[in-house]
């Protein structure tokens, strides 16, 4: 960025860079006072925690004398008002609670004040020390869309996942709470813009898409699994025919008995043997 020369021999930074710095010693100074707040306010705890301790025992040295002057003064036939001991504790008990919420109210108040300033640092460290304009309202109008777009597509996709299975260990309940809207009210009363802000009512459209899609998937994955498992009945069968023919029996005997059809199966036959056999002798081995 270039700098400006006051004529002297002298470099300036902008203004901008300036009231940028400016607003960084601030918040530095302002941070620095939250610590300071923070200490106090510990401080005002502590104190509070001990006006509160002085005052439960107040409460009951007041109770303790209460009771001990009621037994005197029906022992002594008079009444117990108007004493000067109890007013005295009766007194000392309601400047303890006026205390206790002058330092409650004065914590809050400090505490939200300063909250509330840093917050407003914050934000204009974050637009760098520029001030609105048309351009920067059009810029974060156009984030606060790219980001509610981003949350819609984020439940749609929450929902094809559930549909897909892949969320197992979330219930319809919990999966309606996760696609909310934050403003289910508003969020009612939205509209196409640009193509980036989808509608509830669109939000129908997507999921029909998604689960025609899925449906799509699952009808392949049915097909699929059809015709292995004809497959494999298919080649059980041949094995049982082969078994039925004894084209194990002969082909034992001598390979030339059996036809090229038959040594075919004669060879799935003798890995289906090899396998079995396997699994006996490994169940013996557990067994022993």
């Amino acid at each position: 960025m270039a700098e400006l020369d006051d004529g002297d021999g002298q470099d300036y930074a902008p203004a901008e860079v300036q009231d940028i710095k400016a607003l960084r010693r601030e918040l530095r100074r302002m941070r620095r006072g939250r610590e300071i707040l923070g200490m106090r306010v510990k401080k005002a705890r502590r104190e509070l925690a001990r006006t509160r301790k002085r005052q439960k025992e107040a409460e009951k040295g007041v109770m303790e004398n209460e009771a001990a002057v009621a037994v005197i003064s029906q022992r002594l036939g008079c009444a117990a008002e108007g004493l000067p001991e109890i007013d005295e504790w009766r007194v000392i008990m309601t400047e303890h609670k006026l205390r206790e919420k002058e330092l409650d109210h004065q914590i809050m108040n400090e505490k939200e004040a300063h909250e509330e300033r840093v917050k407003q640092l914050e934000e204009e460290l974050k637009k760098g020390g520029r001030p609105e304009t048309a351009k920067s309202l059009e810029a974060a109008e156009t984030r606060a869309k790219r980001w509610a777009a981003d949350e819609r597509c984020g439940r749609i996709q929450a929902v094809r996942d559930y549909l897909k299975g892949e969320l197992e260990g979330i219930s319809l309940e919990e999966l309606r709470e996760l696609v909310r809207p934050p403003d289910a009210e508003g969020a009612e009363k939205e509209e196409e813009e640009d193509g980036v802000a989808l509608g509830l009512r669109q939000y129908d459209e997507l999921l029909r898409a998604a689960l025609e899609e899925l449906r799509e998937g699952h009808e392949q994955a049915v097909r699929d699994a059809r015709r292995l498992c004809n497959l494999e009945l298919g080649r059980r069968d041949a094995l049982l025919k082969a078994l039925a023919y004894n084209v194990l029996t002969r082909g034992l005997e001598d390979i030339k008995l059996c036809t090229p059809t038959e040594r075919g199966a004669l060879r799935e036959l003798l890995k289906d043997v090899e396998s079995v056999c396997s699994s006996r002798l490994r169940a013996g081995e557990a067994a022993h």
